[in-house]
């Protein structure tokens, strides 16, 4: 028998390679975009929980130690209140140290002191009070500390604070009722701060073009809406003041 000499691929043949080829690398350009758009999706949700659990962290370690020592001669005011807390905070770049409402969506701003020997942005303190005061700007949380009267970035991604105080109505220690800084009657009977944080991913997520939701964070409703694409997430926490239950 005769062997029949090499006669080629026909035109239709090239063809259907080639569709063949075509639908093989499209399903794999796919599987490359779905799996980078879930890494992309990851990533922004890590970085979202690592910002609201910092924001949480730093306010809860500085609360917390709000007014230490107990019975200190002379006494550490919790919350080194200039004057009283006005109803609406002043601008959060001013160098005044002040615990009051941001009033409406506006982020609040705290004020906590104690004795120590250095503030929050690590600069040494003269007298031995710390005095740091917690604020948001610019998507980040920030601190003033009085051994540096510039206010430090802690925390990217930090959209909005909210706070309220949990008043002592009964003297037994606990907190009958949590109210706004300037619904405070006496604030030698806040016994607990209530905090809130609303995080965001910073950046936006891949496929995600609008954020057109709000937020309730604690008491205060209609916080947003985030950046376009950018995911939010609110964190709380309770925050006993030792120095004034034990």
């Amino acid at each position: 028998m005769m062997r029949q000499p090499q006669q080629g691929l026909s035109l239709i043949e090239l063809m259907i390679a080639l569709v063949l080829g075509l639908l093989i690398l499209a399903g794999v350009v796919q599987v490359f975009l779905g799996g980078r758009a879930t890494q992309n999706l990851q990533q922004r949700l890590g970085d979202l929980q690592e910002n609201g659990r910092f924001a949480i962290l730093f306010l809860q370690r500085d609360i917390r130690m709000a007014g230490f020592p107990k019975n200190a001669v002379p006494a550490v005011d919790a919350f080194n209140k200039t004057a009283q807390p006005s109803t609406t905070c002043p601008s959060p770049l001013t160098t005044a140290a002040l615990t009051c409402d941001g009033g409406g969506t506006v982020s609040d701003e705290i004020t906590v002191s104690y004795q120590g020997t250095s503030d929050c942005a690590g600069q040494a303190v003269a007298g031995g009070t710390v005095t740091n005061t917690f604020f948001v700007d610019t998507r980040r949380l920030m601190c003033r500390g009085n051994g540096n009267a510039q206010a430090q970035p802690l925390v990217d991604g930090v959209e909005n604070l909210q706070i309220l105080y949990g008043e002592d109505m009964t003297a037994d220690g606990y907190a009958d009722r949590y109210v706004r800084a300037d619904d405070v009657g006496n604030w030698n009977n806040v016994v607990a701060v209530r905090v809130a944080v609303l995080a965001s991913s910073v950046d936006t997520v891949m496929g995600e073009n609008t954020n057109s939701g709000t937020f309730q964070v604690l008491d205060v409703a209609g916080v947003g809406p985030l950046p376009a694409g950018v995911r939010g997430r609110v964190f709380t926490s309770t925050i006993e003041l030792r120095n004034r239950t034990q």
